[in-house]
């Protein structure tokens, strides 16, 4: 899968600047991505921290970040434009179950799934 692809690559990259890969969140977001064979391939990244961050975006202003925080938490953005109002944006912590269900509430199924 690519996004194992994708994460083995920045592991080697952050290991080349001594950035360590938080082993658990790695496996909540393997765990996560692995599970919901739909996904789309997000940008991901690895952030200074060592938790693995996914990005989705589409030409509509419609943005998700998920950064696995380890522990099955997960730390979340979502910016949603809805038509003829402002971007909705919701920041938060929980779960990937309870992010998911926040997908579905701003409707931004087609942006994470295929």
């Amino acid at each position: 899968m690519q996004q194992d692809k994708r994460i083995k690559f920045l592991k080697s990259e952050t290991e080349d600047d001594e950035i360590p890969v938080n082993s658990q969140s790695k496996d909540d977001f393997f765990k996560f991505v692995t599970t919901n064979r739909r996904i789309r391939i997000g940008d991901v990244a690895v952030t200074d921290e060592g938790n693995p961050r996914a990005v989705w975006r589409d030409d509509k202003q419609s943005f998700l970040g998920l950064q696995s925080m380890g522990d099955k938490n997960i730390q979340f953005a979502i910016f949603k434009r809805r038509s003829n109002s402002p971007v909705s944006r919701v920041t938060g912590r929980g779960t990937f179950e309870g992010v998911s269900e926040q997908v579905k509430a701003f409707q931004l199924d087609s942006l994470i799934y295929k």
